[in-house]
């Protein structure tokens, strides 16, 4: 696994040196081609599950389910893009949360955690030298693991608004989306 790691992090390092550095957009300006960015968010699809499950067990077991303690640590995302034409980027996205769920005269915590791996598709639909407008997509897979289970499941994230301002090379951004990321996140993002 470590040698893998290494060959894909080498091929990732050749192909941003010898592929094509920069986009003309039609407005005349210039944008990098690659970016990584980092972002946080709140409000996603197993942080929904993870409550519903939490009050429904408490409904049915008619209070003798009763919760304790329910925290999610929101979800944390790491991506890389390149773009392929002046408004088309193509990457990959990996998030990871942990939740905890404890329900009262239970002497063992639900600890969970779940990590995400999706490729990810993005569409730059307003672009100026500082600002820049667009819709993103990524569907995966999550490995969803707690003390007693793991499983795989479909994961994804689908961003009709995203909203980005800076420099060409620095860039802070927010977006609106739907999925296992969140429903807002915020971040800052690299370009190069």
């Amino acid at each position: 696994l470590k040698k893998a790691l290494i060959i894909f992090a080498l091929g990732l390092g050749c192909q941003a040196a010898f592929a094509q550095k920069t986009f003309t957009a039609k407005n005349g300006a210039e944008f990098p081609a690659n970016e990584i960015g980092i972002s946080y968010g709140g409000i996603n699809f197993p942080e929904f599950a993870n409550v519903l499950g939490g009050a429904l067990g408490e409904a049915f077991t008619f209070g003798q389910a009763e919760i304790e303690d329910m925290t999610c640590s929101g979800c944390i995302s790491l991506e890389y893009l390149r773009y392929v034409t002046p408004y088309i980027g193509v990457g990959v996205t990996a998030a990871a949360e942990t939740f905890h769920l404890t329900f009262k005269d239970s002497k063992d915590p639900g600890n969970s955690v779940m990590m995400l791996a999706m490729p990810t598709f993005k569409a730059s639909w307003f672009r100026k030298e500082h600002v820049g407008m667009y819709s993103k997509a990524s569907v995966g897979a999550c490995l969803a693991a707690s003390k007693n289970d793991t499983n795989v499941i479909f994961a994804f994230q689908a961003t009709p608004v995203g909203i980005e301002a800076g420099s060409t090379s620095i860039r802070g951004f927010a977006e609106f989306g739907i999925g296992f990321q969140s429903l807002l996140c915020a971040g800052v993002r690299y370009c190069f």
